[in-house]
């Protein structure tokens, strides 16, 4: 068990190493440029934010598909069919967590710390799988080298929390009064993200951390502790059985990572924004230089003889008299004229249309890239391929997505396992709930598949061609074209059902055929 010292020694190597790499530093600007923070002094210059819609598009691209969790039995024929029902059930209830928990909006800004910083961290901070995005810069790894999490011999995260709630836990784990007095506010902290956490340093919190380590059997332990008090000792992630009894424990750590691009020999990667500073810099720069030279030499400027106008301020009042002295022999145009403007270069426009456009083409979001393709002069398919071959370059990190969401799911399966003993509540998206055997849930053995749908305005716009296609040619009835049509389509779909549904009550009470019936029989002969 390590003392508070050996866990405070290990916080500050991990720091060295931080700003050695100048993570810290590296992180705060790629935050602060994708914001449009992009001057280091206080004047307000032009910024053409380039990087927030590449970072924004490649974000969207890797996040914005539905995630759907899959268990799959394994082994024998007869256990994958005895098991099947079993992983059927834990599918619909991890649909259901996933829900609850809000996952989306959680992993999408993973995703975006990930494409900006290089790096994000998701921590499950309870026996229910909740989950909160930690930034990189609070993480310290027991291995910077090692990319595979659980095989890290510990890891450490660091927190700003309140000493009244830091006592409250202390105090619920048998810590002295004398020992809790030591947990006071401080500023130890020298690296925080945003201005805001700066700002509120030395206010009532104190900087906590977390060490997770795994012991000789592979079981996670954690320890929380201040920089001179251990306020939540030595604890094993286990169940116990009724008797309180320890049973099993977590084997993998409770947090997953995801690495936007992987850096040879690091644990860390390498986001969007830090190759495209020097580009946005330059691209600032330039539009700095060009609005200065507009402001200068863009406009006429007027020239007056001080010395013979009385009243200057007239000068640049609509309708008002200006006075002149002595003007007998002289023309107004030797007193009061006007510089014409100069003319300016191009060189500085074409700079900046090519600095944009090759940057964002470079970065892989241009045009065809972000979508911005007319639909009325394309059909739904040949966006679909445009815009699917200018994300190829993508496919390394969609790929880390489905790994990230997989570790998740086999992680909510191993805290399941383990945190539920007597059997696991499954509760359904439809509100139901059921009680899984403890036996069943101990005994499965099973393959995970990850499912994330490519669905998109241009996908739906494509499928509906389609079906619009197949209508038009005869090939579909009006009720099947209905029925295939998808809840969120353009067409009313609620309602066109509403108006099927009417005409077959007509039909079947004998109203259609009221035509035949007709005085004339003009109906009937046609």
């Amino acid at each position: 068990m390590k003392s508070v010292t050996e866990i405070w020694n290990l916080y500050e190597k991990g720091r060295e190493h931080h700003r050695r790499i100048d993570l810290y530093g590296a992180t705060e600007k790629a935050h602060r440029y994708l914001l449009g923070d992009q001057w280091a002094t206080g004047e307000e210059y032009p910024v053409l934010n380039i990087i927030a819609p590449t970072v924004k598009n490649k974000v969207a691209t890797v996040a914005q598909g539905q995630v759907g969790i899959t268990y799959n039995p394994i082994g024998t024929a007869e256990r994958r069919a005895a098991q099947e029902q079993v992983c059927r059930r834990l599918s619909d209830f991890a649909a259901a967590r996933w829900e609850s928990f809000k996952l989306d909006s959680l992993c999408w800004q993973a995703v975006r710390d990930a494409a900006v910083a290089g790096d994000s961290y998701l921590y499950f901070y309870d026996a229910d799988g909740r989950a909160e995005v930690l930034d990189n810069t609070n993480v310290y790894l027991g291995d910077e080298q090692c990319r595979d999490i659980q095989r890290q011999p510990y890891i450490l995260i660091a927190e700003r929390r309140r000493v009244d709630e830091v006592r409250a836990i202390g105090r619920r784990h048998g810590v002295s009064d004398k020992a809790l007095g030591e947990i006071t506010p401080d500023d130890s902290v020298g690296e925080l993200l945003t201005e805001q956490a700066k700002a509120e340093m030395g206010g009532d919190k104190c900087t906590c951390l977390l060490y997770l380590y795994k012991d000789e059997a592979g079981y996670v332990h954690t320890v929380r502790s201040t920089k001179a008090v251990i306020y939540q000792p030595d604890t094993a992630l286990c169940g116990k059985d009724a008797q309180g009894r320890i049973l099993g424990g977590l084997t993998r750590y409770p947090m997953v990572s995801l690495v936007w691009q992987a850096v040879k020999g690091s644990a860390r990667g390498r986001g969007e924004v830090a190759g495209m500073i020097p580009n946005q810099d330059e691209l600032n720069r330039t539009m700095a230089r060009r609005a200065q030279a507009v402001k200068n030499f863009a406009y006429p400027k007027l020239v007056y003889d001080r010395d013979r106008v009385e009243d200057v301020e007239a000068l640049t009042q609509v309708g008002a008299q200006v006075a002149v002295d002595n003007l007998s022999g002289t023309s107004v145009s030797d007193l009061i004229t006007y510089l014409s403007p100069a003319p300016i270069g191009t060189a500085a426009e074409r700079l900046t249309s090519e600095l944009l456009g090759l940057t964002r083409e470079l970065a892989g979001s241009g045009d065809a890239a972000v979508g911005s393709i007319d639909p009325e002069k394309a059909s739904g398919a040949a966006i679909l391929a445009v815009r699917d071959l200018a994300q190829l370059p993508l496919n390394e990190q969609i790929a880390a997505y489905r790994q990230f969401v997989e570790d998740i799911a086999a992680l909510w399966l191993e805290m399941w396992c383990v945190y539920h003993p007597a059997g696991l509540m499954l509760t359904h998206l439809d509100g139901t709930e059921e009680m899984l055997d403890a036996a069943a849930l101990q005994d499965l053995r099973v393959a995970i598949r990850i499912d994330i749908s490519s669905e998109s305005p241009y996908s739906r716009y494509a499928a509906a061609q389609g079906l619009d296609a197949l209508f038009n040619g005869g090939h579909l009835t009006l009720e099947e074209y209905v029925s295939l049509l998808d809840s969120h389509s353009a067409l009313p779909k609620g309602r066109l059902e509403q108006i099927l549904q009417a005409r077959n009550s007509i039909q079947g009470s004998g109203a259609s055929n009221f035509l035949e019936a007709s005085p004339s029989g003009e109906a009937a002969e046609e």
